[in-house]
Order: structure tokens, then C-alpha cells, then sequence
């Protein structure tokens, strides 16, 4: 914990760039664990040749532009970005290992400066510096976009001249978290700086101090790589409570100037007072508050039961990370709801630690049916297996993990080293299916026995190496035998090893594994469960945070988790549709538009699938109001991107796209469904849009 290890490793001082090629390796730190019965602590990994050695060609002083994952592209396209970093540098030949040569482009020193000043200092660090202290355009997670995340003033000339006009941003655009603050907290602040500076320079200094290692330092010391999984400004807030100090420095600096123009010094300290207070830390509350307003919001709390209820009894949930776990924790701990579900976080099972916690009772749930002891679990070998098809045909999943689980010095893999480690000898897999046990236990119901196939077979897609939480889901599903009802918040999560969403139906808000093939299969995401569904979807109970009321914020998290809401609405609506069942589909259809309105999520793009599910169903009226107000919200978009000068309106280029693409679909669905009216009206605002964009999208 105190080390950091599940963040793994990162270059400081002395490093490579992110291009280097590894051409070796040496030993890292043991790992230790407590061993109860030997009543001391043992290695269970002794990290032996796990660190990699890069060429030292392509390492630097201060390295910034490093990486030590070759999976992450995005990474490294936004290394050689003309905004971030650049493509220039000394070409290096380099030997591939085998046989064969490639010549690669060492980073120059400037450029990883470059990426320094502009990436993480100026975009991690100065972009959320400026949104407490002058302003936010929107709480969108930005990477350099326009329109995402950047920081306004609220004084639109000069916003305009960064970012294009601000003041009448289309009805598509997500406003939440915009904050104006005038530039008023940081002239107050820095106004506190110098006068501090002026009373006492060691008093500014250990301010400055402060300020200077709970923000900078932090910055150089994190060596941030791009494309942070979120927004990082929770980890300066020390930085920003010193130059807090400064602001209330800053009230003092105005009173010390205010008070030589009145002859008490009690009305200088009301004027001062009042001023501050209205200009500053009122504005700022009444900018902020909104979008730091929970009030009447239960979206975590009401979205976890949601997804525990769609569970079947006793059932194995897998969720993919923090975000879709901790508030399911929250449901069984302090709520008491669905404690026979156990909740099974995917990314944290590649850890020792999390799997040992699988075989231990929690709550009302049983240990999982795991064959490999978790004595093994622990050891560093299984950090990763690597997958060596020595064996050509598919083997049983059962033997897999035997063979994966067993001591005997057969089933290892001599390295290069002289070690022998555990490996998977076939990258073609099945699991033979008791059909007797799927019905026995409700997996498969007596009527359906039928379909059961005889056995489910899948290929391991990921290159070459399994993780320790992909043998833990290999080893539960070879054991379990249908006892336990497996279940995923989304199948394609698991597709590189696991691909078998085609036997997935989604249930409520989960997929359950079954030993059926899914009719209406949709590629990754499984087939739909109509019945129950439908039963978990429109109960009378269903709740999804009040995020329909007026008032209740939609912040960008709620907005994301909601689209899952969403699209098990839609899928419900087409499998109910397919099935002739119009009248069920057009109350699900009405029940997603309640809870989640175009008032509260505006209606894109992909919105328009619900207007084909109206249409199909027969709610011809429901169908063109949904067009409508698509149609209202691209146009307002369209005509937002047209008032931008040239220089702002390339940056929108994919969203103009999406615009006139939605237009034309429109117009297309319209014109099918006989809607003629609305269809020409569709068309002609197509070409007038398409006209006045001509030349400006690329």
C-alpha cells in the first residue's frame, strides 16, 4: 500500500522515453506475506528479472515522454502531437532480436520539455489552478479540446479569443460545473502575495512552500502520462488552499489602501469586508453551488440495487472497476440489499490480496468454487501466464486449469533463465457443458433444455499471457458447473479471454452466462432476457437516482452510468418489438424517456434508435417527437458551429459529422415511415446546414 505497487513503477530523474526498446531485465524488490503457519513472513514473489532494462539510448535525464505499456497508441499519438510534444528527434538503428533492424526516433530533449510545460504542467496542473480561481468552462473530462474542461474567465473577449464564443453555446453543449469567476480570486490572491512578500518575505516563503510542493512538485514527482483515466485537480488541493492564504492576505492589502480614504478605520473594514465578500467568495458560491449541489440526488445508491436486483439468487456479479463496485458495496454493507450476490471487481482480482478475499464468506455469499489454492494465488508466478499453443487442437477448460494449477514439474515451461514456469499449452479452449446440472439449477429452464449445446468453445484473443484475475475466472467457471448463476455488468469486458457474450443475455442491467446461444445476439453484448427484463425494468419500484426531477444535477459521471440505463431500455424495446409484443415495447420506450428526458440527457444521435422503435411499434406520434427534438438540438448546433470563425470550427469537425450525418438518417426514417412533412422539413435544413459549412469541414 505504502509503496504504491499496483500503480507499478515510473521514471523520475533518470529514464526512457517512451519509445525504447527493452533489451533486458534484472530483479526487483521481494514481495512478503505473512505465512500464519510458519508464523513469520515468507516471499511469495521474489520478483526475480521483472524489471525491464531499456536501451540506454533512448534514456534521458528528467524523462517526460515515457511509457512503459506499447498497448496504450493513444499515448504516444499524443507524444508526437505539434500541441504537446512533436515527431522530431535522432533516428537510432536498433537491433529487433530477430535478425532484422529498425530504425526508431529518439525524442529530442526539447521536445520532452516540451511535453513538460505543455501537457503536465500547463494542462494537469495550470488548467485546474485557473478553474478555482478564475473560472470553468464545463466539468467534461478534456484532453485538449475546445470545448472540453478548459478553464473562462466569464469575460467573453478573451474567452473568445482562446476558444471561440462562449456566450451562446448550442443546446447540445453540457454546461454542468461552468463557473465564471471574472479573474476576481486570483487578482485577490495575488494582490496577498505581494503584500505577505511586503510584511514578511520567510512567512511568504513557507507559504510558498506550501503552495510549491502540494502542487508542482506533486506534478513532477507524479510524471504523469497522457490520457489520465480522469481528472486529476483532487491531487493539487493543498496547493490551492496556500493560495487561499494569499486571497485572505488580499482582503487585508485592499483594506490597508482602502482605510487611506476614510477617516475611520471601521468603515474601511465594512467597505473592504463587503466588497470582498460580494465579489469573491459570493460569486463564487453562486456560480459553484450548482454543480456541487447534490440535494435529492441517490443515482450511485439507486443505479447499485439496480444492478444487484437484476442478479439472480446467490449469483457471481462481475464488475470492471471502481465506479460500478464501491457503491454495490455500499448496497450490501450499509443497506443490507442482495448481501447473497457476491460482488466480484475484475480489475482488482489481478491482485493476490483482492483473490484471497474470494475465498472467504462475505456477507450471505459462499467462498467461489476455486480449484487452485490460494496459497498459489499469491506467488508471484501468477502475476501472468503466458499462453504457449504447444498443443494445436482446443482443450477442456477444466484441464487447462489442472494443468495450470499443478505442481508437477511436466506441465512448466523452462525459460531462458532456467526457470520453469506455469503457462497455457492451447489458445483454443471449450467448457463441456452438463446439461442435466444447467436445468437442475434454473440455469436453463426444463422447456429450453433443448438448446443447451453440448459444449461453449472460445479462442484466447489477448496476445500472448494471461493475468492472475483471468485463471481466477477461468478456474471458477471450469468448478462451478452451473451451481452459481455468473454474471457480468458487460461481457465484452472479459472478450479477450472470455468470448462468449454470444451465450450472454442481458437481464435487467446484467448479462447472465448461460448454455443457450442468444437468438437475438448483438456482437458483444449478448442477446436480452425478455421476460425478466422486463419484470426487473418496469416493477413499480425501479428507481435511477431522481435524475429526472428539475434540479437534481447530471453530472458527467451520472450521465455516463446512465447510458447503460439507457441502451437496457432500448434492447429491451427491440427484443419485445421482434417478438410482435408493440404494446410492451412502447411502454418501455415511454419509461426510459420518463427517467431519463431530453430536459435532463438532450437527445443525440443515438437517440434516434428510439424513434425507429416507435415507428416499428406503431407510435407513429411518440416517433416523430423524438425526431423533433433531435432535429432542434442539431440544428442549434449546426448554427452554433457556423457563427465560429475558421480558425474555432476545424476543432468541430467530427461533431459537425455527427450532425449532418443524424440529419440525413432522419430524413431517410422519416421519408420510410411516410412521414413526409416532417421528412422534407428534415432534408431542407440538411442542405441549407451542408451549404453554409461548405469549405469548412475537412
Amino acid at each position: 500500500y505504502l509503496n504504491r505497487q499496483q500503480y507499478g513503477t515510473w521514471p523520475l530523474l533518470y529514464g526512457q522515453y517512451y519509445d525504447a526498446p527493452v533489451i533486458g531485465s534484472k530483479n526487483g524488490t521481494p514481495v512478503y506475506k505473512r505465512d500464519d503457519k510458519k508464523g513469520k513472513y515468507v516471499v511469495i514473489d521474489d520478483k526475480k528479472q521483472t524489471i525491464p532494462v531499456y536501451d540506454p539510448r533512448f534514456e534521458t535525464i528528467f524523462p517526460r515522454m515515457w511509457s512503459n505499456d506499447p498497448s496504450k497508441p493513444g499515448q504516444i499519438k499524443i507524444y508526437k502531437s505539434q500541441e504537446y510534444g512533436g515527431t522530431g528527434g535522432t533516428p537510432i538503428r536498433v537491433d529487433m532480436g530477430n535478425g532484422k533492424t529498425k530504425v526508431l526516433i529518439r525524442p529530442g530533449f526539447g521536445t520532452n520539455l516540451k511535453f513538460f510545460f505543455t501537457y503536465q504542467l500547463d494542462h494537469m496542473y495550470i488548467r485546474y489552478f485557473m478553474w478555482n480561481f478564475v473560472g470553468r468552462q464545463n466539468d467534461i473530462e478534456g484532453q485538449g479540446e475546445i470545448n472540453h474542461g478548459n478553464w473562462i474567465s466569464g469575460i467573453n473577449f478573451l474567452d473568445r479569443m482562446r476558444l471561440g464564443d462562449q456566450s451562446d453555446l448550442p443546446l447540445g453543449t453540457n454546461t454542468t460545473g461552468q463557473a465564471k469567476l471574472y479573474f476576481l480570486p486570483l487578482i485577490l490572491g495575488i494582490l496577498g502575495f505581494f503584500f505577505q512578500l511586503s510584511k514578511s518575505k520567510k512567512d511568504t516563503w513557507v507559504v510558498w512552500m506550501l503552495f510549491f510542493m502540494t502542487g508542482i512538485a506533486i506534478i513532477i514527482y507524479l510524471n504523469q502520462t497522457p490520457l489520465q483515466p480522469r481528472e486529476r485537480d483532487y491531487a493539487y488541493v493543498g496547493s490551492f488552499y496556500a493560495f487561499a492564504i494569499w486571497i485572505g492576505f488580499g482582503v487585508l492589502s485592499l483594506y490597508e489602501l482602502v482605510k487611506k480614504y476614510f477617516s475611520k478605520k471601521e468603515i474601511a473594514a465594512a467597505v473592504v469586508t463587503v466588497l470582498s465578500l460580494v465579489l469573491v467568495p459570493a460569486n463564487m458560491a453562486k456560480e459553484e453551488w450548482p454543480s456541487h449541489d447534490r440535494a435529492g440526488k441517490y443515482s450511485a445508491r439507486d443505479f447499485a440495487v439496480m444492478y444487484l436486483k437484476s442478479c439472480p439468487p446467490n449469483a457471481i456479479l462481475f464488475t470492471n472497476g471502481d465506479n460500478d463496485t464501491f457503491p454495490l458495496w455500499y448496497a450490501q454493507e450499509v443497506e443490507g440489499i442482495r448481501t447473497d450476490v457476491r460482488v466480484v471487481n475484475y480489475m482488482l482480482a489481478g491482485g493476490a490480496w483482492y483473490v484471497d478475499q474470494m475465498f472467504k464468506q462475505e456477507y450471505n455469499s459462499a467462498p467461489l468454487p476455486l480449484s487452485i489454492p490460494s496459497e498459489k494465488y499469491d506467488l508471484g508466478a501468477m502475476d501472468f501466464i503466458p499462453v504457449y499453443p504447444v498443443i494445436k487442437t482446443p482443450v477442456s477448460l477444466k484441464d487447462a486449469v489442472s494443468f495450470i494449477g499443478s505442481d508437477n514439474p511436466r506441465t512448466k515451461i523452462t525459460m531462458r533463465d532456467g526457470d520453469k514456469i506455469d503457462y497455457l499449452p492451447s489458445k483454443e479452449l471449450f467448457l463441456k457443458v452438463d446439461s442435466a446440472a444447467a436445468v437442475n439449477s434454473g440455469t436453463v429452464a426444463k422447456k429450453n433444455a433443448g438448446k443447451i449445446v453440448k459444449k461453449i468453445s472460445w479462442k484466447v484473443i489477448r496476445n500472448s499471457y494471461l493475468y492472475r484475475n483471468d485463471i481466477m475466472l477461468y478456474d471458477l467457471v471450469a468448478n462451478n458447473n452451473w451451481k452459481r448463476p455468473i454474471c457480468f455488468v458487460n461481457p465484452y469486458s472479459v472478450n479477450k479471454v472470455f468470448d462468449v457474450a454470444k451465450y450472454c443475455r442481458m437481464r435487467g442491467l446484467v448479462y447472465r452466462f448461460t448454455p443457450v446461444p442468444a437468438m437475438d445476439y448483438a456482437k458483444g453484448m449478448g442477446g436480452v432476457a425478455p421476460d425478466s427484463s422486463y419484470r426487473i425494468l418496469m416493477n413499480k419500484n425501479v428507481r435511477w437516482g431522481r435524475l429526472n426531477v428539475p434540479g437534481v444535477l447530471v453530472d458527467p459521471v451520472s450521465f455516463r452510468n446512465a447510458i447503460m440505463a439507457k441502451q437496457a431500455y432500448v434492447r429491451l424495446a427491440q427484443a419485445l418489438v421482434n417478438l410482435h409484443r408493440n404494446d410492451s415495447a412502447v411502454r418501455v420506450l415511454d419509461k426510459g424517456i420518463y427517467f431519463f428526458p431530453n430536459s435532463k440527457f438532450p437527445f443525440n444521435y443515438y437517440t434516434i434508435q428510439w424513434a425507429l422503435l416507435y415507428y416499428r411499434a406503431g407510435a407513429i406520434k411518440k416517433g416523430n417527437k423524438v425526431i423533433l427534438e433531435i432535429y432542434k438540438r442539431y440544428m442549434s448546433d449546426l448554427n452554433y458551429y457556423n457563427s465560429l470563425s475558421g480558425r474555432f470550427i476545424s476543432y468541430y469537425n467530427d461533431e459537425i459529422r455527427e450532425a449532418l450525418s443524424a440529419l440525413q438518417q432522419m430524413a431517410r426514417l422519416t421519408k420510410d415511415y411516410h412521414q413526409k412533412k416532417l421528412s422534407e422539413k428534415i432534408n431542407k435544413g440538411f442542405y441549407d446546414q451542408l451549404k453554409l459549412m461548405e469549405g469548412t469541414v475537412k
